[in-house]
Order: C-alpha cells, then sequence, then structure tokens
C-alpha cells in the first residue's frame, strides 16, 4: 500500500473521530451540519489533488466505520453511566 494512500487512511479515522465526538454535542444543527459538509469537501478535494481518487475511497472506508463505533460506544456509555456533567447539562 502506498504510503500516501496509508495517511489517507489516517487521516480518516481522525476525522471520523472528530466527527463522532459531535454525537450529543449539537445545538445549531442547520450550522453544523454546513460547517461540516465544507470541512468534508475541503478534505476530499484536497485528498483528491494530492493522493489520487484512490483517496476517496480510503478515507470513506475508514471515516465511516470511525463515525459509527464513536457514536455506539458513546451511547453505550451515556446508557450505562448517565450524561457527563457539564456546564451545558447544569452540573
Amino acid at each position: 500500500m502506498d504510503l500516501p494512500l496509508l495517511g489517507t487512511a489516517g487521516m480518516g479515522l481522525v476525522f471520523g473521530w472528530l466527527l463522532g465526538n459531535l454525537y450529543g454535542r449539537i445545538h445549531n444543527l442547520q450550522r453544523t451540519i454546513l460547517a461540516v459538509a465544507f470541512a468534508s469537501l475541503l478534505i476530499l478535494a484536497d485528498l483528491w489533488y494530492l493522493v489520487g481518487p484512490s483517496a476517496f475511497i480510503v478515507l470513506t472506508a475508514t471515516f465511516i466505520p470511525t463515525v459509527i463505533v464513536l457514536i455506539l460506544w458513546r451511547r453505550q456509555l451515556y446508557r450505562r453511566y448517565g450524561l457527563p456533567k457539564t456546564k451545558l447539562s447544569g452540573g
């Protein structure tokens, strides 16, 4: 596997983890969706230019499972321990 594709996989893991952390924290849904879509398009355009079309496949193959696993894990933690006490939750 080429080194740029491994870097793309790492970028997909990091970006998926960052977006998965938005679960349960979105206050302005429309603005958040717009910002995430814009950031995603910039990342995809950059990877397409630097690595090629195969970068899209690698990024998607790492990004989507990362988001899903993180959301499922956070749901399990919320069910088991409840919501964390933060400034937003009144704690």
